[in-house]
């Protein structure tokens, strides 16, 4: 999928084109729990998303989903991420006023809290303790996000428009969706909800995808690999 859309662009010999996806520190990123994990205490049935307070982010539409949801099924969404109060850029202050808006608009008040900013650390372990994590961005040319929890044991959800959906088969290692149909999103997140047995199948397949694969000294000998090969 990425080298077509490089190929629509530039004029490149396809035998010379390499995807090469980037490598994560599966020291931490792993699905094996630590004892900052126990200091982590999530509700039942919950949605992690993790990205800066940006539109392209999508978070807006993950709202408008699960308020679909409010009342068909319990869940808590947490949103993690992005620089801290004093490190907000313009664009962030005023869509966190959007995202509190809708919030308050949707009555989802008691079912989303805004953490902000966490060390490595920290997001590895919310990467563990989340039943779900969805990533419905408008606009991702990879997304290591998605990747991160893969690699954590967590059942993910991306959009069709994220790079890092090369990496799943829906329904088998993750799900993707359509970031701009809300009815898909809230229907495959309450799919999840319903069905741990499933959900925790496809966090075991996302887990093994990602293990020895995608660990930085791997993708480091893959980008050596394909150096020597253009000498």
């Amino acid at each position: 999928g990425l080298r077509i859309k490089i190929l629509q662009s530039y004029v490149v010999d396809f035998e010379k084109l390499f995807v090469i996806f980037p490598g994560i520190d599966i020291k931490r990123f792993n699905n094996r729990p630590n004892s900052l994990d126990k200091k982590i205490n999530l509700e039942k049935n919950s949605i992690l998303t993790v990205s800066r307070l940006v539109p392209n982010k999508g978070i807006d539409r993950l709202i408008e989903a699960l308020a679909l949801l409010k009342k068909k099924n319990q869940f808590h969404l947490y949103i993690v991420g992005g620089g801290k109060n004093d490190e907000k850029s313009v664009e962030e202050k005023m869509y966190e006023e959007k995202i509190l808006s809708l919030i308050k608009q949707h009555g989802l008040e008691k079912h989303i809290t805004i953490i902000g900013h966490v060390s490595d650390d920290e997001l590895a372990s919310y990467y563990r303790k989340a039943d779900i994590l969805a990533y419905p961005s408008r606009y991702e040319p990879f997304g290591i996000v998605p990747v991160e929890a893969m690699a954590c044991g967590t059942a993910v959800i991306v959009s069709n428009v994220c790079g890092s959906k090369e990496l799943i088969i829906d329904g088998v290692n993750g799900c993707i969706v359509d970031p701009h149909d809300r009815q898909e999103l809230s229907q495959k997140i309450e799919k999840l909800l319903v069905d741990p047995k499933l959900r925790e199948k496809i966090a075991e397949n996302a887990a093994m995808t990602i293990d020895g694969h995608y660990a930085w000294d791997i993708v480091a000998n893959a980008f050596i690999k394909v150096y020597r090969g253009l000498l």
